[in-house]
């Protein structure tokens, strides 16, 4: 199925009567505006300025109105110079001025009368304060994302996760963490994200926001900036009503830069979990390395061409967890029908009668129910019964471990403590490059890609066991910008993008399927029927099958033309997805037995055992889809 949609966003922003706004189209550039005036506070007209990317050495030129104001609109994030000259006054220069993911920053000019050849020189930010638009937004610059720690706790890191440390954010409905955040109290999923200026909604599923950063996480060295806008932001983030989460992938610079690292948590350096003998084995492993610069080659480089590269790759290898799965198995009396461990009193389901007795005014009980059964003698099934002799439960049986721990129930430690069946070993890259055509084009491709590689893992011997991977799993984020400045008052910036995840799910006891018991009447084997249980004791057979993508393609384009005091931003916005998917959970079946079956009908609590009912093959429930 696919559907495809068009969003006409921000066709005419309102003439505004103060200072000219520059507005940013959705790849998240930032904007300079101010004013220039003299010692006495009268504005300067037809004052030149120049603002050079220091990272790069890319300019761009604006000159004052009548009334003595500027813009830089679109600009890309970085640190910046500014300079402005005007006849008979000394000449002005400010360094070190700093732009982070969607700022609107003021910076005010004031010259001093004097000869071109003198400068006065400011080295100093720009205020952080928001004095041109409403929008509020918080960020976190490249320079924290490296110092702040993150975990590496079952999957690989993930910049998006200081997400969660910004007001107004309470990742306590998504397990504290970021994939289902609430954000000024919106709901769950309704918050969009935006990498590199386009939308990461994910086809017909129709998520985006901080889930998304979870399917398609971002290295923490491979980010630029993260920024959050949360209320009063611009139009074309029109598709949410909650927040907005952006992250920018970091570029290359004029100076090559490069580094490796490696995270490391160790079973030597957990904890023992509680109650078991010794600590599970994890070991994890992030590790990886980056590397940005110019590209000094023919056709990159020139008097009116620049160009810059960044590279990441990650690497994330997981064996095991810091906790073992502890399950319930049945004790050796119990595989044989023997039950009598069991505290509750178990009845036979073939004796099931009319109670003679039964008083519906009197409170229910044992013996004041609508209908009675026979108790097994002693809780013990008798080895000829004819339903036990005829159930198929001594397929599953037979690949059932004894238990290693005391009791009936939580009493089966795990060899094997499971990692992230989605995480543990994944490869990751991070590329973009950056080309300056003169000082009127800048062009941006970006790529992500993300595969997890083939493991299996289990909890209980594979035959019978629950756990699933994703075989394949790959996921690709592509972007391209382009940036035009027809003239300083008129640029214009388009953005394309394409998405998807390409994954298919996998049970670890598919290929041992043909060794318990097929059950007639579903309509596929091509995996494990399902059983499972109601009273605690582990399920057997994993279900599960899905093959899905979630191709997405998103284009957009903003034009600003600053006008005087008015700023007038036009765009639009093409989003076609889809969402194919291919699925038959549940086709080999899924079969529960409950306590109730071999309890009492009108009276199950502390009766019956859901294990017994299995033996005797006496199913409760069934779902085949």
């Amino acid at each position: 199925m696919e559907k495809s949609t068009a969003r006409l966003s921000g066709l005419l922003l309102a003439a505004l009567l103060c200072w000219a706004i520059p507005l940013h189209a959705q790849n998240s550039n930032a904007s300079i505006a101010g004013s220039v005036t003299d010692q006495s506070g009268a504005l300067v007209p037809n004052a030149n300025l120049t603002l050079t990317l220091t990272t790069s050495g890319t300019v761009r030129n604006a000159t004052t109105g009548l009334d003595g104001n500027f813009s830089f609109p679109n600009i890309p994030i970085g640190t910046y110079e500014l300079e402005c000259t005007a006849h008979g006054f000394k000449s002005f220069r400010q360094r070190e001025i700093t732009l982070h993911l969607n700022d609107v920053v003021n910076i005010p000019v004031q010259l001093e009368l004097g000869a071109a050849s003198q400068t006065i020189e400011v080295s100093a930010n720009a205020s952080p304060l928001n004095f041109q638009t409403p929008v509020v937004q918080q960020g976190i610059a490249a320079q924290q994302i490296g110092a702040l720690p993150l975990e590496v706790a079952g999957a690989q890191r993930d910049a998006l996760n200081f997400l969660v440390i910004m007001p107004g954010v309470n990742a306590l409905a998504g397990g504290q963490n970021e994939d289902y955040a609430q954000i000024n109290g919106g709901q769950e999923d309704s918050d969009e994200a935006v990498l590199d200026g386009v939308s990461m909604v994910e086809g017909l599923l129709s998520q985006s926001g901080t889930v998304a950063w979870n399917d398609f996480p971002i290295s923490p060295e491979a980010v630029g900036e993260v920024s959050l806008l949360t209320s009063n932001y611009d139009p074309q983030y029109g598709a949410t009503y909650s927040a907005v989460s952006i992250a920018s992938t970091k570029s290359g610079t004029d100076q090559f830069h490069g580094g490796g690292y490696e995270y490391n948590r160790n079973t030597d350096f957990n904890a023992r979990q509680f109650g078991v003998a010794e600590r599970p084995k994890d070991i994890e492993n992030d590790l990886g390395g980056f590397i940005g610069g110019p590209i000094h080659a023919p056709g990159f480089w020139s008097g009116r061409k620049k160009s810059y590269f960044f590279v990441n790759f990650e690497a994330y290898r997981s064996e095991g967890a810091a906790t073992k799965p502890i399950l319930t198995v049945p004790t050796a009396l119990m595989r044989q029908g023997n039950f009598s461990e069991w505290p509750y009193p178990i009845f036979d389901p073939t004796t099931t009668a009319p109670n003679p007795t039964y008083d519906p005014s009197a409170a229910a009980s044992t013996t004041n129910v609508p209908y009675t059964r026979t108790q097994f003698p002693g809780n013990i099934i008798p080895p000829g019964n004819a339903q036990l002799m005829s159930s198929l439960a001594a397929g599953w049986v037979k690949f059932v471990p004894p238990p290693n721990r005391p009791g009936i129930i939580n009493n089966y430690e795990s060899p094997y403590a499971l990692a992230n069946a989605l995480n543990a070993h994944t490869d990751q890259w991070d590329v973009r490059g950056d080309q300056y055509i003169g000082d009127k084009d800048h062009v941006s491709v970006t790529w992500h890609y993300r595969g997890t590689l083939p493991f299996t893992q289990y909890a209980l011997p594979p035959q019978i066991d629950t756990n699933g991977t994703r075989i394949p799993n790959y996921s690709e984020v592509s972007r391209l910008n382009y940036d035009h400045t027809f003239r300083p008052n008129l640029l214009n910036h388009f953005a394309i993008g394409y998405l998807d995840l390409l994954t298919e799910e996998v049970n670890a006891s598919d290929k041992y399927r043909t060794q318990v018991p097929q059950i007639a009447g579903v309509y596929t084997h091509n995996v494990e029927s399902g059983i499972a249980f109601n009273d605690g004791f582990s399920s057997y057979g994993g279900t599960q099958t899905l093959i899905s993508t979630r191709p997405t393609w998103v284009a957009n384009d903003m034009a600003t033309w600053v006008k005087g005091k008015h700023t007038l931003s036009f765009g639009g916005e093409y989003r076609n997805i889809a969402y194919p998917t291919q699925t038959t959970q549940g086709g080999s079946g899924t079969f529960d037995f409950y306590d109730g079956t071999t309890g009492l009908l009108d009276y199950p609590s502390q009766t019956g055992n859901a294990y017994a009912s299995f033996l005797l093959g006496t199913v409760s429930s069934a779902n085949v889809t």
